[in-house]
């Protein structure tokens, strides 16, 4: 089960806790009960439609990494970013790119890892990191604009950035 899709089924058990169907939190949280069912099978939802939910069923979000999931994406990424790259990048010098890019000699320099984050990372992956404080949507954002990025991550880093705002 996807995170989102797991996150959306937590909120429908604690209005269940409550006495609430799913139908009653749709009604509550003002969206219809078939786009809630949809919501729930695509995990696909933005930061309002979560917030009603949660409002409907007198939740609040926590945020908090798992025992010994700290921390676990970056190196994954970097790693994966780095096998078969001539130039190498640490760590401490994506996480950089991924939270406070801005087009330089540095973004150029890395141009090929920068592709890779759109383009060869699962966008679970991309996600973990923003989750993480890895990376941050609006570095995202200006990374896939640099590598004139298309695709799955790109979509998605723009239906976020429009929720936002």
């Amino acid at each position: 089960m996807r995170k989102s899709t797991r996150l959306i089924e937590q909120v429908v058990e604690a209005g269940r806790k409550r006495g609430l169907s799913a139908t009653d939190i749709a009604v509550k949280a003002g969206i219809m009960p078939a786009n809630l069912s949809r919501i729930r099978k695509s995990g696909k939802y933005n930061a309002d439609t979560l917030e009603r939910l949660l409002a409907a069923v007198d939740g609040e979000t926590r945020v908090t990494v798992a025992a010994g999931k700290s921390a676990q994406t970056l190196p994954m990424v970097c790693k994966k970013l780095n096998a078969g790259r001539r130039r190498q990048l640490t760590q401490e010098a994506l996480r950089r790119l991924l939270t406070r890019f801005r087009s330089s000699q540095r973004a150029n320099d890395a141009f090929s890892h920068l592709v890779g984050v759109m383009e060869e990372l699962p966008l679970e992956q991309v996600h973990d990191l923003v989750i993480e404080g890895d990376a941050t949507l609006s570095s995202l954002k200006r990374i896939a604009e640099f590598t004139q990025a298309e695709g799955t991550t790109a979509e998605w880093i723009d239906e976020q950035i429009s929720y936002t705002n």
